[in-house]
């Protein structure tokens, strides 16, 4: 039998990092409050669904899919922070295929993330007779439905996520009842989204342009101190090499995450650190050699940065291995 629901749990920031999984999303830690919760992945046929209930003060930031269109929606919420606006309960968004994504999430979050083919929302669209032009979807964007629709979007959307559970065994079957199981899912919650965009008091989020600058600024700079890992780069290399002013490059990153880029970059290196650490052992590495290869000279201020990030010593991290 195939299994079609993957659950993990999360305890620390790896396990955020197996949950997330898919695409280039890399999340990274803010501060002492360790990432925890539960995630499930589905494989719903031609859709991939995933929902989350997590517990962090943590950044995301990547791709969510390098070939198909992205639904999300926050379930619950603290405290997210994407696009410079305050994500609450019933909002949802629209990812196309090789959008930059990046977030901030504190505190308690509950949501969804499905694949979505194009043709079938066409389909959908059609059949359950809604007006639906299909630039809507050409480019990023969030929408907050009106208080009565967002509780029952809500409310539908865990109805089935949080059978997913329960119907592992019949979705794993590779008969034809659990092919019709996965399809009667996966266009449900399409059609959710399909009559959210037909509500007349939806709201469309616009990002403002700052916002939108950070956002592909914070994956730019990741990538830049991924290549120069031994040697990370000044905010003055950052700002020339991006292209922007140190003040531009400043407001955008705190737009955004709340953060400063050095700020930002600093915890995303030890968050990498860290990862290193809990995925290899002391024959593969040591803590001064992964330490060094993610530019931090000075081991003993690493290590009390680590401590203080992770409520741990990075030689307590490797010997958990």
């Amino acid at each position: 039998m195939n299994v079609a629901v993957a659950k993990v749990v999360i305890e620390s920031l790896e396990g955020l990092e197996s949950a997330i999984g898919s695409g280039t999303i890399e999340p990274t830690q803010i501060s002492l409050r360790k990432p925890t919760g539960t995630v499930f992945a589905a494989d719903l046929g031609t859709n991939l669904l995933t929902y989350g209930k997590t517990d962090a003060d943590y950044c995301v930031a990547g791709v969510f899919s390098e070939d198909s269109l992205t639904f999300g929606m926050i379930l619950e919420s603290d405290e997210s922070q994407i696009w410079s606006s305050g994500g609450i309960a019933g909002d949802f968004g629209i990812f196309p295929s090789s959008t930059e994504h990046a977030a901030r999430h504190r505190g308690n979050l509950e949501y969804l993330v499905m694949t979505v083919d194009q043709t079938r929302i066409s389909e959908l669209a059609d059949s359950e007779g809604i007006s639906f032009d299909p630039q809507l979807l050409a480019s990023p964007s969030m929408y907050r439905p009106g208080k009565d629709w967002a509780a029952f979007s809500i409310a539908y959307a865990k109805g089935i996520c949080s059978a997913l559970a329960e119907l592992n065994p019949l979705l794993g079957d590779p008969s034809r009842i659990a092919s019709k199981a996965r399809k009667i899912m996966a266009d449900d919650l399409t059609r959710l989204f399909l009559h959210g965009f037909a509500q007349s008091d939806l709201a469309r989020i616009d990002a403002k342009p700052i916002c939108l600058l950070g956002q592909r600024l914070v994956r730019e700079a990741q990538d830049l101190l991924s290549k120069n890992m031994e040697r990370p780069p000044t905010i003055d290399y950052l700002a020339s090499h991006l292209s922007v002013s140190r003040r531009t490059l400043y407001r955008a990153f705190k737009a955004h995450l709340g953060l400063s880029p050095a700020k930002y970059l600093k915890l995303y290196r030890h968050s990498r650190v860290h990862l290193e650490l809990s995925h290899a052992s002391a024959e593969e590495t040591s803590v001064s050699a992964c330490a060094l290869r993610w530019g931090f000279g000075e081991l003993g201020r690493f290590a009390g940065e680590y401590r203080q990030l992770f409520g741990e010593l990075p030689s307590e991290t490797i010997a958990k291995r």
